[in-house]
């Protein structure tokens, strides 16, 4: 594919003319006899534009719903952790009062084998 259309002058203007095809509105179209260059280049520019700010709108969209999506993992994750923190609070507490029970009987021990002698 050329990078440049063929041109060839108009008889009654001082413009070039192109007969390459441009895509128009996905399909393939003739320019039409006599349209000048500069023509064609602002309607796919503009086309162009149109579908740019399409893609840019899509874009937009997905990263917002990847971001609340994001979000809503965050806040489940949160939860679970805080919960757990609390379990290991409780889980202290107990061994707290444990190794306090562990202590108390075995100065109560100590104290049946100061009997028993």
């Amino acid at each position: 594919m050329e990078l440049r259309p063929k041109a060839k002058k108009d008889k009654h203007r001082a413009t070039e003319t192109t007969e390459r095809k441009i895509p128009q509105n996905g399909a393939e179209g003739n320019v039409a006899e006599g349209e000048s260059s500069a023509g064609v280049l602002a309607a796919a520019m503009k086309e162009f534009r149109k579908i740019i700010g399409s893609v840019k709108q899509e874009l937009i969209s997905q990263m917002s719903d990847l971001r609340n999506s994001i979000q809503g993992s965050i806040d489940a994750l949160t939860v679970p952790v805080s919960s757990v923190q609390g379990r290991i609070v409780m889980a202290e507490q107990r061994i707290s009062d444990v190794e306090h029970a562990i202590s108390g009987n075995e100065q109560s021990l100590n104290l049946l084998k100061k009997d028993n002698k």
